[in-house]
């Protein structure tokens, strides 16, 4: 399940809370995770009847440039990616490839490991120079990655 309908659905199941203001908090999670997950916003209501006459905005509305927004987007795809890799339990996003930009995810916890080993573990000697990105820690040499990728990100090798 990728990660935006895993926290769509999670944050549209959790219980009411017991006070006015955690209802709010959980509400207002639960509508920018229905945003998030749906990449793009609604207009209004249509108008029926006669058509209105436009008139000219007091405070002009910026444009945003496309590759801006789409630098955004990406550098907030790739936060939460970095975040999947401490917190989950058993993560399907390479912590290594995040290290250097890339966002590879797997559809199982499995499938990263397979990655893990068939792309970083076997072209590694002890005698290369070894560092975590994500963490900015130097590890000393594959074993003490290997122990890393289980202890800190969750990656079983």
């Amino acid at each position: 399940m990728p990660l935006t309908q895993r926290r769509l659905v999670e944050t549209i199941i959790t219980l009411p809370g017991t006070t006015l203001e955690e209802e709010t908090h959980r509400c207002n999670e639960a509508i920018d995770a229905v945003a998030v997950h749906c990449r793009f916003q609604e207009g209004g209501a249509v108008a029926r009847g006669r058509p209105s006459t436009k008139r000219a905005h007091p405070n002009p509305v910026k444009e945003v440039d496309p590759q801006v927004a789409a630098a955004k987007a990406e550098k907030q795809a790739l936060n939460a990616a970095i975040l999947s890799v401490f917190k989950e339990e058993r993560p399907t996003v390479c912590f290594i490839c995040l290290g250097e930009g890339l966002i590879k995810s797997f559809g199982r916890p499995g499938d990263l490991s397979k990655h893990f080993k068939r792309k970083h573990l076997q072209h590694m000697s002890d005698r290369d120079r070894l560092e975590c990105k994500v963490c900015q820690m130097p590890l000393e040499h594959v074993a003490h990655l290997r122990n890393h990728a289980h202890s800190v990100h969750g990656t079983v090798s």
